[in-house]
């Protein structure tokens, strides 16, 4: 008998078991099927049945809560059982049809229920219509309690049925089930002494011709591709060894070949693995691109613009040397505001004309120290190569990124440079644009001192936090002393020249920290934090004589002698709000006025403090 026919003998057997055993499943999933059905519906029917009691206990609470007080709102509840319950019942009439347990109480219920709505209905009329007397006088009758009880009978004999019939369902379940796993253990013997049978018979037959097969197959796949198995018989294994020696024939002809695509497959690999690794780094280097051009935006200042730099580049040219450069307002100074991994071949200051780059207005890249021209500012003896690359945005040249290359370090990736560059020089175009309109706002265009609002502003942030602190605040208020003269005899322009002198001397003669505020006109204010009367009173006097040796021409001609008039505020004593120290101050600069001019008005002093010139000089 061929192998095939002893297969189809098998399978035939194991199929039959196989089909008796699915009738079996299906019947069971049917039965379980009904049973479940049954419990679900038995289940929902005791869940409305209770709302159906629900309801009317709520009806009932609604209709007391109005007896005993007449008020509208108690009716809702009775309002929204008379559209609920109705619509219960009849799904609990839908659901008992055919049950002769369940069919009459349904009915019973639903009676009891319409009863238990009008007798409601009743008693509200009453006691809108006539008041509460008469409405007692029914709910003394007892009868709306007697519909309540009678149905809550009712609802109590639905559900002792319906849960009778879920333990029916769950027993029939647990048959069901019983049955499942006999019929599956029976089958499963059945199937197995199918195998078992089958498999005696095939390996009786088989197994000579199989070992021979065998031992042709170990020899081959020891590597010997050249070993043929003896093929003389017509059954389906000597037809299968024929077929295998024409498999191993093309095999050793796909044996060349797989050596040659394993080859390209290596080659592919590699060039994958360097695509895939230039991607990542392509990846981590938009990323942080684009964290640093999040951050630049939001920088403050110069300094926090620096420390976002600071932070990025390294990341982004791992491993590179570099610095940052800013052109000066006057474009003429490029002075170094950054660095990173300790830079050691630039000057920290030179002029554009030092810079090949900055001077042809592209980069300017070194790659040999010793073969090409060096820039003046670049100690060329300690560097493999370096570059300089201008940072420029929307045409205009704003600074200088320079970088340093030496031998044995990691090659730099243009591209990302390139990428970086730009970002920078764009930031740093919007951080000029951004200080340049914000200086506009809280400076004064002629002197450069700060303006009015910024000194409101500022003397009312000082003062609070004096109250924290306890420190001190000194303000001083001057006025140039008859500023009237230059303008009318020199001119409103000679004027100008004044103030802007005066200007620059009261930047040189405050601290970090203190501010020196154009107050209008003639008129300025220092706001010195942390300064008692006597210090603010010496920095004042310093003023004084400052100024009053100030030698000034316009157009060739002298002003002649400049006096300027003081008054000296300080927190607390002065005032506690700013509008009460300029106040004060302003006080004491109309005493220092009053007195003769050119001099120092201190508050709380007698006498001004007046130092004229001849009694400094003579100290």
């Amino acid at each position: 008998m061929l192998i095939a026919t002893r297969l189809w003998f098998s399978a035939c057997l194991v199929l039959t078991v196989l089909a008796m055993m699915a009738a079996l499943v299906l019947w069971t999933i049917t039965s379980m099927d009904r049973a479940v059905s049954g419990r679900l519906q038995a289940r929902e029917l005791l869940l409305q049945v209770g709302l159906v009691l629900s309801d009317l206990r709520q009806a009932e609470a609604g209709q007391r809560g109005y007896l005993l007080t007449g008020v509208d709102s108690y009716l809702t509840p009775v309002q929204d059982s008379n559209q609920t319950i109705p619509g219960r019942l009849n799904e609990l009439e839908l659901a008992a049809v055919g049950s002769g347990q369940l069919q009459p109480r349904v009915a019973q219920l639903k009676g009891l229920a319409k009863e238990k709505i009008d007798e409601l209905q009743q008693t509200i009329a009453a006691r809108r219509d006539q008041g509460f007397e008469a409405a007692n006088k029914l709910v003394m009758t007892h009868r709306g309690k007697q519909l309540m009880d009678k149905a809550s009978e009712v609802v109590n004999e639905i559900k002792a049925v319906q849960r009778a019939e879920i333990d029916r369902r769950g027993a029939e379940l647990q048959d069901i089930h019983y049955r499942l796993v006999i019929g599956l253990i029976l089958g499963s013997l059945g199937v197995g002494a199918c195998i078992l049978l089958t498999n005696a018979l095939i390996v009786r037959s088989l197994r000579r011709p199989l070992d021979a097969l065998r031992k042709g197959i170990d020899r081959i796949a020891a590597g010997d591709l050249t070993q043929e198995i003896e093929a003389s018989g017509k059954d389906e294994l000597n037809q299968l060894a024929r077929a295998f020696n024409a498999m191993m024939a093309d095999l050793r002809t796909e044996r060349a070949s797989r050596q040659q695509a394993e080859e390209e497959v290596a080659r592919g690999a590699v060039a994958l693995r360097a695509h895939s690794i230039e991607l990542e780094h392509r990846t981590r280097t938009i990323d942080l691109l684009g964290r640093m051009a999040n951050r630049l935006p939001g920088s403050k200042d110069e300094q926090e613009f620096v420390t976002v730099i600071e932070r990025f580049a390294p990341q982004i040219l791992t491993g590179a040397r570099g610095a940052l450069y800013v052109l000066s307002n006057s474009q003429t100074l490029l002075r170094r505001i950054g660095e990173w991994n300790d830079p050691i071949g630039s000057a920290a200051e030179f002029i554009p004309s030092e810079c090949w780059g900055i001077r042809r207005g592209h980069p300017h890249i070194i790659t040999d120290t010793a073969s090409d021209i060096a820039c003046q500012h670049v100690n060329a003896e300690q560097l493999t190569g370096y570059r300089c690359l201008p940072l420029v945005a929307q045409g205009e040249t704003v600074g200088l990124f320079y970088i340093e290359e030496r031998q044995g370090e990691t090659a730099i990736n243009d591209q990302d440079l390139r990428a970086l560059t730009e970002t920078v020089a764009l930031s740093l175009v919007n951080l000029r644009l951004h200080e340049k309109l914000r200086n506009q706002s809280i400076r004064d265009p002629l002197t450069g001192l700060f303006n009015r609002r910024y000194l409101e502003e500022s003397l009312e942030l000082e003062c609070s936090r004096a109250e924290r602190s306890r420190e001190p605040i000194a303000v001083v208020m001057l006025d140039v002393d008859h500023f009237k003269r230059f303008n009318d005899t020199f001119g409103h322009d000679a004027g100008d020249v004044v103030l802007k002198h005066v200007g620059e001397i009261l930047k040189r003669s405050v601290r970090q920290g203190d501010l020196a505020c154009r107050f209008g006109g003639e008129e300025f204010v220092l706001v010195m934090p942390g300064t008692s009367v006597a210090e603010a009173a010496e920095v004042a006097e310093r003023v004084r004589e400052s100024i009053k040796r100030l030698e000034v021409a316009y157009r060739n001609q002298s002003l002649g002698k400049i006096t300027i008039s003081l008054g000296v505020a300080p927190h607390p004593a002065a005032g506690q709000t700013p509008a009460e120290l300029i106040e004060a101050a302003d006080q004491m600069l109309y005493a220092a006025k009053s007195a003769g001019r050119d001099r120092v008005q201190l508050f709380g002093a007698d006498d001004p403090m007046q130092f004229e010139s001849e009694i400094v000089a003579a100290e």
